[in-house]
């Protein structure tokens, strides 16, 4: 979550939203539409985690319906545009991926604050596969071996915002609320699963459908 000082609110919340302040001032992913419905799905009660959705168009409707409380400025669709919505103040609170997080406020960090929010955030993970019969295996081995070592991963943890696999690394500068404990990454990371994919993709022209209605709802078309 991205939020303007300017803007009088902290991207220490999903909730902040849905405030009233931040109305008018919002920008959201219209491209990866899934996203967006998890922030709902996280602040609801009904389900844990990002599991409303999961189910089916008819039953994720009330995730469509919170989104529809909001004002948004404009809906984004890349994170260059995003860059050029937030420095041109036609946004003030956003939406904004671990990938890009860490440029942007190395950069902008005086007027803009990134973080996730208490509630938690919906996460991927990302894959390294050895393709059967490759003909460098040995290779491919030493390669995963190198993601692995605990000096590789905190040479990314220092200049980035992705979470990493090893346990034992030290927090950097930039992200001293680094979750550690099996507990804290838990509460954390609400992970999109392969399995959740599985549930997702069929409904996915009726949900894509659907989120224009929300879009054109949210900004007036």
């Amino acid at each position: 979550m991205l939020t303007a000082k300017s803007a009088g609110l902290k991207p220490d919340s999903w909730r902040n939203f849905w405030d009233a302040k931040a109305q008018g001032k919002i920008t959201m992913d219209a491209a990866a539409f899934y996203w967006d419905l998890c922030i709902p799905a996280i602040l609801s009660d009904r389900k844990s985690g990002i599991d409303e959705v999961f189910e089916t168009p008819a039953e994720m409707e009330p995730l469509f319906l919170e989104l529809e409380k909001l004002k948004i400025a404009k809906w984004y669709k890349d994170g260059a545009e995003l860059t050029n919505l937030m420095l041109q103040d036609e946004a003030e609170i956003a939406t904004m991926y671990s990938a890009d997080a860490y440029g942007f406020i190395k950069e902008h960090g005086e007027e803009f604050e990134a973080a996730i929010p208490e509630e938690g955030t919906a996460s991927y993970t990302n894959w390294f596969v050895k393709v059967r019969g490759t003909r460098h295996s040995d290779l491919a081995d030493l390669f995963m071996i190198y993601l692995l070592e605990k000096e590789t991963q905190q040479r990314f943890l220092d200049v980035s915002t992705d979470f990493m696999s090893r346990k034992d690394l030290t927090p950097p500068a930039h992200w001293v609320a680094y979750p550690r404990s099996e507990n804290e990454v838990r509460q954390t990371f609400k992970l999109f699963s392969i399995d959740g994919w599985s549930k997702f993709g069929p409904n996915w022209d009726v949900l894509d459908a659907r989120m224009k209605q929300t879009i054109v709802k949210t900004t007036q078309g």
